[in-house]
């Protein structure tokens, strides 16, 4: 990682918005639905953080296809990672769950193979 929190590992395969969205649901344990809702929690807000920051830093998601894909305005995506990066600087536990998060998906995509990728 880089002090960005970047991963500086070799590029893998490249997810589009939609098959990053849905495995990382899957490991992660986020509602799909809840994520595209209206609804709003402290739950709900950490995992679109989580989603959101993990995309657009590690995984090269467009917060633009991000915003697509969960029904969103790409600001408020934009805003969501912002506020994730600022969280990842300042809760070692949120930084912690992100790194695990990232290192499951990519075990995952490396299992599978990048199904759905660009």
């Amino acid at each position: 990682m880089d002090e960005l929190g970047r991963s500086m590992a070799l590029e893998g395969p490249r997810l589009d918005a939609e098959r990053f969205v849905a495995l990382l649901c899957e490991i992660g344990g986020f509602n799909r639905e809840r994520l595209s809702s209206k609804f709003r929690d402290r739950e709900i807000a950490k995992a679109r953080r989580l989603v959101a920051t993990l995309g657009a830093e590690r995984w090269e998601q467009s917060r633009r296809d991000l915003a697509g894909v969960l029904n969103k305005n790409p600001d408020l995506v934009s805003w969501w990672v912002g506020e994730g990066s600022r969280r990842r600087t300042e809760d070692p536990g949120f930084a912690s769950f992100l790194d695990d998060l990232d290192r499951r998906l990519s075990e995952i995509v490396m299992k599978r193979g990048a199904e759905g990728s660009r």
